[in-house]
């Protein structure tokens, strides 16, 4: 849809051809100076990887100063990031002066960061393998928007330039098979073959395997291997047998040649070359070892013609996507190039002195952008024609308007219903709601009738880029299924794989932010699988992006599914990730509340936040709430008492406590506490929403005090007010931690109890005995905290709300 670049000139190719230099220049020195320059407080390597950004300076010069426009979106390889802030500076896009800050506090990060660096990174690829998943779902969203929401500026292109060794992550090709579904196009895959990785050369040539793979998947594939100055070599007499050579010997030993003083590499040719024919010998013996060498050095992927050309030829492919198979050096144009152990290599001082001079930059011009150009008024002319150049991007950004999303809907439950169940209807009924349903978008890792929204399916349908026949319905059978496949549908269904759920999601929830159209995304997966997309989720989070992640059915409670489907986990995954607010809502009309708050809190694209929701299937009675507005307020901040003895004329007398639940354990929590009530305890319940919550705002908090800042008291501190802190015993379906903070957050005894081990198959009554979490566990607790409190154990009497130790126990209440 791009259609093809203009063919390269002369003059523009040995304009780039400097800008190229330069940026090799720029992209060593910058790690240079971060490691042998700039003063160093901890006095440890800073790192950074010379080899592994000067393979791609060629292939990301071209991309940058020539193809990319402002619509079109770049994923990195993660160690090449020094090449990109070099380009953005030429480009102005970055200060330069913050060349200098590379892994520097408050500076250019280790690895492109959306959230960290300042030059416009679109995707993070800290971790290798993350970017060629995330411009293909990216892409898939931007194809998904573009049929959904028309407009008439075309799509933009989804650019991973990644290295040879990322290719043996197994999600890349999960990412691939799922994307042979939906009919890609504009994605482009360029892989930097310099064909070593951290630890080893590659001995085995993968580029056939790699070629048959993307061509099996629908894919156009340009390979990049042979330089011009190659291609006139072998055309040469005696080139044929050169070529015959080039191609056969493997790379380990090629590379290794590549370290021999230019005399021994002559005659290491000689030998194994220039026995095959007279024409041969005599073609190698016409050049010196430097030049011979520097000849089989210059793979395509240094050649800027050759690299433009495919490029322009990439560009005219409209209908599929585009794997660039690109022949590199790690370490091309520095003196470790092709060394096996140059992956993080640092050039000495002496070496960059020698560097320095051949490019012909002074001292004291180290950082200066002009430097040592042929033709710095060329280069600058070239570079403010770039499309991506900072004179022509959007001045102003404005954000789209504001999509009304009700507080509530007003639905009414069954009289026992699990938050699993719930879900399904609220979905149906935001399906409703005029002007949010279109946005919002489903996605599920082939568990969608299991997670509760088959009926949602059923009403808005599975996208597909082209219209799939119902062949139960041709032939009049019977599912109450109806999904209709088609442009139109808004809900993706995904195979088994849930690093692409979670890339998905990633990319739904920025779709705003990379093709300018807002969605509303909610994913749902099976709660325990959270751990199998970890990384990508921790991504998801990291890149700003924003959606609404549901891991139902959850917890020991899921009885019958044994300990492989059971969580106990997650809370703490939950808590433990920054931006990211984990609810474990009980009963429906939380549940309700929290979905529509998360929904319109996602437009806040600076202070909102990603929403995790842990659901259960076990149906609670669900209990008369509160209509007002306190209460609402009070869901979402995190808690509310649902069980409240404050107003028994004898309360004040009695043995008082605090029984803290979240999610399917408050009904065990109410058990306990009519069970206590008949001993004359009152044992309140205070439903935590959000043990997330409650602990940032406490943690916040306490942060301000050691700083000895002012700071409001956390909701906490509202929810439980001084004189109500009495005994806690908080339970969860879910390992203990989550809530075990508490006592030392409201200073008393706490007995936390929850889920530490693998589950196992059974019935729900047994599981909860089992693990400790029963009703008769929650009483137990209380017991052994009167008995203690009777004993002096606590130094006051239980329910005088002074501080004490954390208990551990139970022993059954008698």
């Amino acid at each position: 849809m791009n259609g093809s670049l203009k063919p390269i000139t002369q003059k523009e190719l040995k304009l780039l051809e400097q800008v190229e230099r330069k940026a090799l220049w720029l992209s060593t020195y910058l790690i240079h100076y971060a490691n042998k320059v700039r003063p160093n407080p901890d006095q440890i390597k800073v790192g950074g990887h010379q080899a592994s950004t000067s393979s791609v300076v060629s292939l990301l010069t071209a991309l940058m100063c020539r193809v990319m426009t402002p619509r079109d979106r770049l994923a990195l390889k993660p160690h090449s990031s020094p090449a990109y802030h070099a380009l953005q500076a030429m480009l102005g896009n970055l200060a330069p002066e913050k060349l200098a800050q590379f892994r520097q506090f408050g500076g250019i990060q280790s690895y492109p960061s959306r959230r960290k660096d300042s030059d416009g990174v679109h995707f993070n690829t800290g971790s290798v393998g993350l970017g060629g998943v995330n411009v293909l779902f990216s892409a898939l969203v931007q194809e998904y928007a573009f049929r959904h929401f028309p407009q008439q500026q075309e799509p933009g292109r989804y650019i991973s330039l990644m290295g040879d060794a990322e290719m043996e992550e197994g999600t890349l090709y999960e990412a691939l098979v799922e994307g042979q579904n939906y009919n890609l196009r504009n994605l482009w895959w360029i892989i930097d073959l310099n064909r070593q990785s951290l630890d080893k050369l590659l001995n085995l040539n993968r580029v056939r395997q790699l070629y048959e793979i993307f061509v099996s998947f629908g894919w156009e594939v340009i390979v990049l291997k042979y330089s011009r100055s190659l291609i006139n070599l072998f055309e040469q007499p005696g080139g044929t047998e050169l070529k015959r050579w080039f191609d056969d010997v493997g790379n380990a030993e090629y590379q290794t040649l590549l370290r021999l003083p230019p005399d021994d590499y002559r005659e290491q040719l000689l030998e194994q070359v220039g026995n095959r024919s007279k024409d041969a010998r005599a073609l190698i013996a016409r050049f010196n070892g430097e030049d011979l060498k520097a000849a089989i050095m210059h793979l395509a992927g240094h050649d800027m013609q050759m690299i433009c050309e495919a490029f322009d030829r990439a560009a005219g492919i409209p209908d599929r996507p585009v794997a660039i198979l690109a022949y590199t050096i790690k370490g091309y144009g520095l003196p470790l190039a092709g060394h096996k152990d140059n992956h993080s290599g640092l050039l000495s001082n002496q070496e960059i002195e020698v560097l320095r001079e051949s490019f012909d930059i002074k001292p004291g011009q180290e950082f200066d952008l002009l430097a040592g150009l042929g033709d710095p008024k060329g280069v600058q002319a070239l570079l403010e024609a770039a499309p991506i150049h900072a004179s022509r991007q959007p001045k102003v950004l404005t954000a789209p308007p504001r999509i009304p999303v009700p507080a509530e809907l007003g639905l009414r439950y069954k009289q026992a219903v699990s938050t699993q169940g719930a879900l399904g209807q609220i979905l149906m009924e935001l399906s409703r709601v005029r002007g949010l349903a279109e946005r919002i978008v489903t996605t599920a890792p082939d568990v969608a009738i299991s997670t509760n929204l088959g009926g949602w399916i059923n009403r808005v349908g599975i996208y597909q880029p082209e219209s799939r026949p119902d062949f139960y319905e041709k032939y009049h059978l019977t599912s109450p299924f109806r999904w209709k496949e088609v442009p139109a549908g808004r809900h993706i269904e995904l195979g088994i794989a849930e690093n692409n759920f979670f890339s998905l999601l990633s990319a739904l929830g920025l779709s705003q932010e990379l093709n300018g159209n807002m969605l509303f995304p909610v994913g749902t997966v099976y709660d325990v699988f959270l751990k199998r997309g970890l990384d990508m989720l921790a991504n998801a989070i990291y890149s700003n992006s924003r959606f609404i992640l549901v891991g139902t059915p959850s917890g020991v409670t899921l009885s019958p599914e044994g300990g492989a489907h059971q969580s106990f986990i997650t809370p703490l995954l939950g808590m433990g990730f920054p931006d990211f607010h984990y609810y474990e809502p009980s009963f429906a009309k939380e549940l309700e509340i929290l979905l529509c708050w998360g929904l319109d809190q996602l437009q806040d694209r600076a202070g909102g936040r990603s929403l995790y929701l842990r659901l259960s299937t076990n149906p609670l009675q669900q209990p008369e709430l509160p209509a007002d507005g306190g209460w609402k307020r009070q869901v979402v901040e995190g808690g509310y008492w649902l069980r409240d003895y404050r107003g028994v004329p004898d309360y004040p007398r009695a043995h008082r406590f605090n029984l803290i639940s979240t999610g399917v354990m408050t009904a065990q929590a109410l058990a306990a506490s009519d069970q206590l009530r008949e001993e004359g305890v009152y044992a309140n319940v205070i439903q935590v929403t959000s043990p997330d919550r409650l602990y940032q705002g406490w943690r916040a908090y306490t942060r301000s005090r050691l700083a000895d800042r002012q700071s409001e008291e956390p909701y906490l501190f509202e929810l439980i007010p001084p004189e109500e802190r009495h005994p806690l015993i908080s339970v969860i379906d879910g390992h203990p931690l989550s809530l075990q903070w508490l006592g030392e957050a409201l200073e008393v005894p706490q007995v936390a109890l929850g889920v530490t081990e693998f589950g196992e198959s059974g019935d729900i009554e047994s599981l909860y005995h089992r693990m400790g979490i029963h009703a008769d566990d929650i009483v137990a607790a209380t017991a052994r905290h009167i008995v203690d409190g009777i004993r002096g154990r606590h130094g006051t009497a239980p329910g005088a709300g002074a501080a004490g130790v954390n208990m551990r126990g139970p022993a059954r209440y008698s």
